[in-house]
């Protein structure tokens, strides 16, 4: 299923979430990926989203039951042991009753999901862009399409435009041509919005050559600035709209940098572990 790739070891791992974080602040990068720093507390809205990325993994593994999900408040309060009873009862309603939506709506009459979430990893030579996807479809004429679950409070002209031509979607476009052994159409994107009532929608999108070619030059470039960064934290400069549109649980770090603030708010934070790394196509074995 995968073309063979060169061993990686030693070189720095690369995904959207990385760049991204660089992109629009170099000090927040220096804090999660140089000095290795997670705030403690994790917002609802996020704890909402990984749960039921998590409850779908497993029903498309077909290790999970819509009975099952009675049990979901022990999930989430093992997932995030720092939440108190409260946060935890309303994140395991919360994704309880998405997922249950999600799964009622679903229907395969078009399209077909054959695999379970993956990593997907490629070898630049000098660096490892890595991405994860919630797995594979194929419509009925037998075209693959990506497909990536979606949460989001709110679905407007703005979010549909960043799925069809963002960074995110170049880099998953990317990395499928040089490790998949055949072609993707595009991305089944399945989203749920969570209004009062949650809507469910399952959106194709067509690749887009110009993404794929204008995501390697955006790419190659963040790498040439994170190599001349280095781990010069005096190069990691904050971003000059640090607060302009929502607060940073990093702020309190850049403004004074101290091992009692480390201790009382953040824990370490190793996005690139070694069991992230399961399930990859195109890693050497």
């Amino acid at each position: 299923m995968g073309k063979p790739q060169p061993p990686t070891e030693g070189k720095t791992r690369l995904s959207y979430s990385k760049l991204s974080t660089f992109m629009s602040c170099r000090r927040k990068y220096y804090w999660i990926y140089d000095q290795n720093l997670s705030s403690l507390g994790r917002a609802d809205y996020l704890q909402v989203g990984i749960a039921v990325h998590d409850l779908r993994e497993r029903w498309v593994k077909g290790e999970l039951t819509i009975e099952d999900i009675t049990g979901l408040k022990q999930v989430v309060q093992d997932l995030y042991p720092e939440n108190d009873p409260q946060t935890t009862s309303k994140v395991a309603l919360e994704s309880a009753t998405l997922f249950n939506g999600y799964v009622q709506d679903f229907s395969e009459d078009q399209y077909k999901l054959v695999s379970p979430e993956m990593t997907l990893e490629w070898d630049s030579g000098e660096f490892i862009l890595y991405t994860r996807l919630d797995g594979l479809a194929i419509d009925q004429a037998n075209n693959y399409y990506l497909d990536e679950l979606k949460t989001t409070a709110k679905m407007d002209s703005y979010y549909l435009q960043g799925l069809r031509k963002g960074l995110q979607a170049g880099i998953r476009y990317w990395i499928a041509e040089e490790v998949l052994d055949f072609e993707t159409k595009g991305t089944l994107y399945e989203i749920i919005v969570k209004t009062k009532i949650p809507q469910y929608q399952r959106m194709p999108v067509m690749k887009d050559r110009w993404t794929v070619d204008y995501t390697k030059e955006t790419v190659y470039g963040l790498w040439e600035s994170i190599k001349r960064c280095g781990r010069d934290k005096s190069k990691f400069y904050p971003s000059m709209n640090c607060s302009q549109y929502r607060e940073c649980e990093y702020e309190t770090l850049c403004r004074q940098d101290t091992p009692i603030k480390r201790a009382n708010f953040f824990k370490e934070y190793y996005p690139t572990t070694k069991t992230e790394k399961e399930g990859t196509i195109g890693e050497t074995k």
